[in-house]
């Protein structure tokens, strides 16, 4: 067995850069292999599960992986025992609602779950192995006290979540992945995959095809962008994610894929594509003025470097006009990795061997001590070709290593702004247990850059960081001095809420605009920037179009600038020249572009010292504002000294995002002079009530660390009353049911697609082959409107089931009324007798952000006789067993509805086989075994028995009074919850507003109720710790089916 090597690769999606994805990679790709260090060989292996007791251990995953953690992770001064345990804790709670641990004095941490709760020690836990132990011990406790709760892969899944909570405080990139994660990452590593060459995104609720590769499979096939993807070798596209169509496109190279697609309005065709290596261009090379080579470097892949050198060797051109010194040679190279999210790391050194000369490249320090690679001498770019490399927040890893070297062995300059911050080296360590190949991604090593520069979290600094002025459609509101636009777009800002941020780094995100390192520049609207680009291209011949993006335009005239000069000292003085010059041509832009409306920024903040600002702020108009109501906050600025202040500008700061980082520009403000402006303000219409502060401050050009002026104004939000939602479903079979069933949304037939009709034999099950309606009926219990509620329907079930529609838009719905729709699904002419076709239905509120989910799957049944209608009045027998039930279908699989009363008469309308039908309202009949009624004389009851609730019902949460503001650090938290049939339990979690905040698990009580009123009520109590500000509360409750409702409070600390 081997372990990939994952030297470049960022490691997951919260921290890769998040494009739409694309089926288009080059599927040969794969990281450097290299053999795992220690016990390789199936001998050794097995030893090691001698060793480990990985036979008998009730969770050997998690054995394993402490000791693969503790003998090769890359910095075991990190190891913290007791804090993994903790965190592994943390991570059990919230990934099970019944598990919930409190840490007590005595060193001891008491576990509950469910009813059950024992305590274990924290101490004597000398390393990774031991706490795992330890873990392990809790695990069995849990498994044992959930007993039958744990279905089908739970246990597995409590499993990773220990491990990955044990894991949490060591770094992001270390984690267990599953099996299906596993797998999704070995698609892109493994070279024996291969592709069709589509470019894909989610459109339409479908699959759309927005580029197709030249010469690729998909393309000789007949594919075009724009093709709407119906299906994908018989599985509906339907609410299908971008990425799991891409895995279903991939596979195994001369293998086939078929593919349904919708071209235009009219046309529907079936297409067959055989998969093939995918090979993508990562590298293009263009000429720009003035001799300035432009190197775009997409990815890392394996040929990167190959295709480096052909593209700078064309740039360059002929020997014997560099010779010469024609004209035509090269003068300036600038490499564009911007959104580059990095790749092999062999293939980065590879570029860097063709521009640098000598030193050392990259540095890697792990376990076993410091290595390095050092420059070959390979380069083919002669030291007075001045060389750029143009990065951006999204450059990662590879395109770090690149531009880090370039910076610091003396060969190039970086302009752009500084990196994501992706400094580590993760091994991939594949592993079979439960008959599934799970495998560890552990660091085993971080990287540095030439010069023992980190790149880790800090990320690779620019010589120029290049800051673009946007404007926007809101009268004075520009983008322009916020950095934390490009600061959650990295690697510290998104990883800053993990246990393990502790490790990071200590950075100065304002740096960038201290000194004269950096550029701020118009991205103008209305095209100023292009004009500029045309005039500036003075060679005839020569592509301009690239000098229209100004961070290009910017890296050509930095490359042109600094070409011919190889002393470092004089690069920067040259440089500092340029940027003078550069300064002084996008201030002007940007004067011109805010006196367009109305914005006098003419000056230089601070010619006249600091500004003696005053500033206030208030709303106005009463409070409470309601949520979802635009409210104004008057700004009043006063000069109060002697000088004009100039570039005067308000930025705001809030932890709701809606009120955070909004830029006014004011511009000169006379001595004396008061201005005042009024932002029109909006939070989300689906928050609940809360309170708030918002400061506005006051500069007067670049930001200081103290504003010029500050106001704060505390504002209060009124929540709208809250819509409470639930629902039925039912399968409609019977074409004659079907006119009084809910109605599908409009659909237009495409040629040659036969109409969508129900067909089925109407006992409310499925059979291959028929197609059926999936009916809803949806009903608000809340106080509050339902401002636009929505049903979403996706199918887990492959193509055993095609959705006809994901998606039905069901309207507003007043406290208190209901309303239906319907969702057409095709059962497969081949779909599998007795395994079912698994859905996960959602019924939203929009405008609230209510919503209740649910899983279920309908089983395939086989051949059965078909509805026959008979009418007849029935009545329960006398078993003296437990209650007769009504079923939804004819089938004991399906969910029962009902248990109607010993006394009730109901009306069938039919049977099918074994089952009697009863009418249960418009499109819709209820099923009872035919053993368990008996006919009754005379009529049926004119109403159908009463229904204590819809079959997908929330549990109701009622809170007592809670103050929305406190002076104290404590506050009583008190309710209940309320279902028809059980509450499960009650779970209560808090979380200080802002970025960068965990979620902490504080509450936990399981009902033992199984029956009677006790079960249907749940009462709860808690005292909560708060700090200073604002705080968010989450009260969850469980049904006896695991359908939850999140209720969401508001406190502010004073």
């Amino acid at each position: 067995m081997t372990a990939a090597l994952l030297l470049a690769l960022p490691s997951c999606s919260s921290c890769a850069r998040q494009d739409a994805p694309t089926e288009v990679e080059d599927s040969k790709q794969a990281p450097e292999q290299t053999p795992l260090r220690g016990l390789v060989t199936p001998e050794e292996e097995a030893a090691l599960d001698e060793a480990l007791s990985l036979n008998t251990r009730p969770f050997p995953l998690l054995a394993w992986t402490a000791y693969r953690v503790e003998r090769e992770y890359f910095a075991a001064e990190r190891f913290a025992p007791r804090d993994q345990l903790l965190a592994a804790l943390t991570g059990l709670g919230l990934h099970r609602p019944e598990f919930f641990a409190k840490e007590l004095p005595g060193d001891r941490v008491e576990v509950t779950v469910g009813s059950d709760a024992r305590e274990f020690s924290l101490a004597g836990l000398d390393g990774v192995q031991a706490a795992a132990a330890r873990l392990e011990e809790i695990l069995v406790f849990t498994k044992d006290s959930l007993g039958s709760e744990l279905r089908d892969d739970d246990e597995r899944e409590l499993e990773y979540a220990a491990i990955n909570g044990l894991l949490a405080p060591l770094d992001p990139h270390t984690i267990l992945l599953d099996p299906k994660e596993h797998s999704d990452l070995g698609v892109k590593t493994r070279g024996q995959f291969g592709g069709v060459g589509l470019e894909i995104v989610a459109d339409a609720r479908r699959i759309r095809v927005v580029g197709v590769l030249p010469g690729g499979p998909a393309e000789k096939a007949g594919l075009k962008p724009g093709d709407l993807l119906l299906a994908i070798d018989g599985q509906s596209t339907v609410n299908m994610k971008a990425p799991d169509a891409q895995q279903m496109l991939r596979g195994p190279v001369d293998t086939e894929v078929t593919v349904k697609l919708q071209r235009g309005d009219n046309e529907v065709l079936t297409i067959t594509i055989t998969r093939a290596i995918i090979k993508v261009e990562s590298v293009t090379g263009e000429r720009m003025p003035d001799g300035i080579g432009y190197l775009k470097i997409s990815t890392f892949q394996q040929n990167t470097g190959e295709q480096a050198r052909a593209a700078i060797e064309k740039l360059l051109g002929p020997a014997e006009s560099q010779a010469k010194g024609a004209g035509a040679a090269l003068r300036g190279l600038v490499i564009d990795m911007r959104g580059n999210s990095g790749g092999l790391l062999a293939q980065a050194i590879e570029v860097l061997d063709l521009l640098v000369p000598a030193g050392e490249l990259v540095i890697v320090r792990s376990a076993e001590g410091r290595e390095s690679e050092s420059a070959q001498p390979e380069v083919i770019v002669p030291a007075e070709v001045s060389v750029v490399a143009l990065i951006d927040e999204s450059s990662a890893s590879a395109s770090e290593i690149v531009a880090g070297s370039l910076k610091h062995t003396g060969r190039g300059l970086v302009v752009g702004r500084s990196s994501f911050g992706k400094g580590t080296v993760q091994l991939l360590v594949p592993r079979v247990l439960y008959d599934q190949e799970q495998a560890l991604k552990l660091t085993v090593a971080e990287y540095f850059v030439a010069g023992e520069r980190p790149v880790q979290t800090t990320g690779v600094e620019t010589d120029l960081a290049l800051l673009p002025v946007q404007m926007t459609p809101l009268a004075g509101i520009v983008n322009f001095y916020d950095l934390e636009r490009f600061e959650r777009r990295r690697e510290r800002a998104q990883v800053a809420h993990l246990p393990s941020a502790k490790h990071a780094r200590e950075f100065d995100v304002r740096a960038a605009t201290r000194g004269d390192r950096y550029l701020r520049y118009f991205l103008d609207p209305d095209g100023v920037a292009a004009e500029r680009a045309r005039a500036s291209a003075v060679v005839e011949g020569e592509r301009m179009g690239l000098l229209e993006d100004p961070e290009i335009r910017v890296a050509h005239a930095v490359a042109d600038a600094v070409a011919g000069i190889t002393g470092a000292k004089e690069r920067d003085a040259k440089l500092k020249q340029l940027r003078a010059r550069l300064v002084g041509e996008e201030d002007a832009a940007i004067i011109k572009g805010l006196e367009r409306v109305g914005i006098d920024w003419r000056g230089a903040a601070g010619a006249h010292g600091d500004p003696e600002l005053a500033l206030t702020a208030e709303v106005v108009g009463e409070l409470p504002v309601v949520a979802g109501t635009p409210f104004v906050l008057r700004l009043s600025l006063t000069n109060r000294g002697d000088a004009p202040a100039e570039r005067v500008h308000l930025s705001t700061h809030c932890l709701q995002d809606e009120l955070d980082g909004i830029e006014l520009m004011l511009g000169r403000v006379e001595p004396g002079q008061s201005v005042t402006r009024e932002l029109r303000l909006q939070v989300m219409s689906w928050h609940t009530s809360f309170v708030d502060t918002l400061t506005v401050e006051a500069h007067g050009g670049e930001p200081d660390e103290e504003p010029d002026a500050t106001a704060r104004v505390r504002f209060e939000i009124s929540g709208l009353p809250r819509p409470h939602l639930s629902f039925d479903y039912w399968i409609v079979d019977d074409p004659t049911l079907a006119a009084g069933a809910p109605s599908r949304p409009p659909q237009r037939s495409l040629p040659g697609e036969t109409p969508f009709a129900v067909a089925g034999n109407g006992d409310g099950a499925l059979q291959p082959g028929e197609r059926v309606l999936l009916a809803v009926r949806v009903r608000n219990n809340g106080p509050g409107e339902v401002g636009d509620a929505r049903a979403l329907l996706r199918n887990h079930s492959g193509a055993q089931a095609l959705l006809e529609e994901g998606f039905v838009a069901l309207g507003s719905l007043a406290p208190g009324a209901e309303t239906r729709g319907a969702f057409g699904i095709s059962v497969n002419e081949r779909a599998v007798v007795d395994r079912d076709v698994d859905l996960e239905l959602t019924v939203a509120d929009i405008r609230a952000r209510e919503s209740v989910r649910h899983e279920f799957g309908l089983r395939v049944v086989g051949e059965r006789p078909a509805f026959a209608p008979a009418p007849q009045v029935y009545k329960l027998k006398e078993t003296g067993e437990d209650a007769v039930r009504l079923y939804n279908a004819a089938d004991s699989s399906a969910p029962v509805v009902l248990e109607p009363g010993a006394e009730a008469r109901l009306q069938s309308v039919g049977g099918a086989g074994r089952w009697l039908a009863f009418d249960a309202g418009p499109g819709r009949r209820w099923w009872a075994p035919s053993s368990l009624v008996e006919p009754a004389k005379g009529r049926a009851d004119k109403r159908a028995p009463p229904r204590a609730a819809l079959m997908v019902s929330p549990p109701i949460i009622e809170i007592s009074a809670l103050p929305s503001v406190v002076e104290g650090a404590e506050v009583e938290l008190r309710g209940v919850a309320k279902h028809p049939r059980r509450v499960h339990d009650v779970v209560i979690s808090t979380r200080p507003s802002g970025p960068a905040q965990v979620e902490r698990k504080v509450f936990y009580r399981a009902n033992p109720a199984r029956e009677g009123a006790a079960a249907g009520a749940l009462e709860f109590a808690t005292t909560l710790t708060l700090e200073p500000g604002s705080h968010v509360i989450y009260v969850t409750a469980r049904d006896g089916d695991d359908v939850e409702v999140t209720r969401e409070l508001r406190v502010f600390r004073e």
